[in-house]
């Protein structure tokens, strides 16, 4: 059973969602605290990096979740429960993990089990982007 047509998954290289996003987070904080040293008005600029570093986050898990939501053709799939404070955490480490895993299943993926519930609690980005990509490529190819 193949996914519908028009479901495409793009292919992502995890490591770089991952260091891209919370690169700029972090990043941003300590550019902030050091700049904030010098100038308190500086300090804003580190702030901002974070917080383009954040909104990074939720365009990547938006891509992605919109993707997997086209792919299934799940209607019962609501990708905005990721940004509902709470809920979100709840949604990412429950819901979310079974609907990769059908979505591997749709494909015929050799590798069928989805990364831990752990990684979908913290690391989002990261681990949706390693699943997906076993769904884009079902059976392991470049």
């Amino acid at each position: 059973m193949q996914g519908a047509p028009g479901g495409a998954v793009t292919t992502r290289n995890p490591m770089k969602v991952l260091g891209l996003t919370v690169g700029l987070i972090v990043g941003g904080q300590i550019i902030g605290g050091i700049l904030g040293r010098i100038t308190p008005m500086l300090g804003y600029v580190g702030t901002l990096v974070a917080l383009a570093g954040m909104g990074l986050t939720g365009f990547y898990l938006y891509q992605m979740l919109t993707e997997l939501k086209n792919f299934t053709k799940n209607p019962d799939f609501t990708w905005w429960f990721a940004f509902i404070p709470c809920f979100g955490l709840y949604f990412l480490g429950f819901v979310l993990p079974p609907e990769v895993q059908r979505a591997k299943q749709m494909a015929g993926s050799t590798n069928q089990t989805t990364k831990h519930m752990v990684l979908y609690l913290f690391f989002p980005q990261f681990a949706l982007a390693a699943d997906l990509n076993d769904v884009a490529n079902p059976r392991g190819g470049a």
